[in-house]
């Protein structure tokens, strides 16, 4: 199994790649409010359109499965979901994510030029 070894700063992952300036801004904006709480782990849930396209949807115990073993590495992370709700979800579809001490961000608006 992997181990994890440290932590990685912003910095150091993107050495190398060129962001969009928007992007930049709002990481830099964001170190404040995530960065002082300790690791931060971001995870993307497609659901908006995937209840249309069942084959690219992946289970809730997937994720649930996965965060745990995270944690189990990193017991102090905060873990953040992001999703959308658009057509097929609604805000209480995510709550076994909110259960599990995970913090949801629905329908969030896209970084953009």
């Amino acid at each position: 199994a992997a181990t994890f070894r440290r932590y990685f700063s912003a910095d150091e992952l993107f050495t190398g790649w060129r962001l969009r300036a928007s992007a930049k801004h709002w990481l830099d904006s964001q170190r404040g409010s995530f960065m002082a709480r300790g690791p931060v782990v971001a995870v993307h849930l497609r659901r908006g359109d995937a209840k249309s396209q069942e084959y690219r949807l992946t289970g809730d115990d997937w994720y649930f499965l996965a965060v745990a073993a995270i944690r189990k590495q990193v017991p102090d992370a905060s873990v953040h979901i992001f999703s959308s709700t658009e057509v097929f979800y609604n805000a209480s579809d995510f709550d076994g994510y909110r259960a599990r001490n995970m913090t949801v961000h629905l329908d969030t608006d896209v970084l953009s030029d």
